[in-house]
């Protein structure tokens, strides 16, 4: 997955790119060369894990929906109870999600705010010395540098929360299970503990579909940033030739001194 994730960010990476060098010279004109190499870049990148990031939580889905089947065999009831904890816990971090896709787009606008402003200074380095602008400069790549490092850190945190909340839960239902599945279903202390294996198992491969989808939501703004970059630069390719149609020759080329 690695390998293909870092060929498929070369190759859209490469696609912005030339799109860009083919594009008519009105559209690289209003285009800020900050955004496109920020695109290029970064923005790819992040695009490129949250589709992977797609693979990889359909693996841990497919694998926990395996072990809920083997669950169904032991204890259909205990298992209808393990679902409904298991939703309880998606509504539960159902705002935590939303507050992580939230801050994704907002890295997204940080990231861009950020390389469009480097890359003009940067081009333009002896006008700002000249006029004695560098602490104005500082002062204002500080404050994109913090809004950047800010939005980073809350989307980490909202993330890290959203994916060890299913713990205590878990912990605190593994209790009720085995406690209902001895007293009111009756269920033999070898299926019993064959059954809390299988939910003990589950538990990793739940929080790590949880932190996929995280990364996911959370980077899905540069997916849509990329495809909508790809679809400006085709819209905007340069056309070949003028806006008359060649059809035939009539007679023969002559050329006059």
């Amino acid at each position: 997955n690695t390998v293909m994730e870092r060929r498929a960010v070369e190759r859209i990476s490469r696609r912005v790119f030339v799109g860009f060098l083919q594009a008519n010279y009105a559209f690289q004109q209003n285009t800020k060369i900050g955004e496109i190499v920020t695109d290029i870049t970064r923005e790819t990148d992040r695009a490129m894990q949250s589709i992977f990031g797609l693979f990889r939580a359909f693996g841990s889905a497919l694998q926990i929906l395996l072990y809920v089947g083997g669950l169904f065999l032991l204890s259909t009831p205990m298992t209808l109870l393990s679902v409904a904890v298991f939703c309880v816990i998606g509504f539960l971090t159902r705002s935590l999600l939303v507050e992580v896709k939230h801050t994704g787009s907002g890295i997204t606008e940080a990231n861009i705010k950020l390389g469009s402003f480097l890359v003009e200074r940067m081009q333009l380095l002896r006008l700002i010395r000249l006029s004695g602008a560098e602490r104005a400069e500082a002062a204002r790549f500080g404050e994109l540098s913090r809004r950047q490092r800010d939005v980073t850190t809350r989307q980490q945190l909202v993330a890290m929360r959203a994916t060890l909340l299913p713990e205590p839960i878990a912990i605190g239902s593994g209790y009720m299970l085995l406690f209902l599945g001895a007293g009111v279903f009756g269920l033999s202390l070898e299926k019993l503990a064959l059954f809390v294996l299988v939910l003990i198992r589950m538990m990793p491969l739940v929080r790590g579909a949880i932190a996929d989808y995280n990364k996911i939501i959370g980077r899905w703004a540069s997916v849509d940033r990329i495809d909508n970059r790809l679809s400006q630069v085709l819209d905007a390719r340069e056309k070949t030739g003028g806006s008359r149609k060649f059809r035939r020759l009539d007679r023969q080329l002559s050329y006059q001194a």
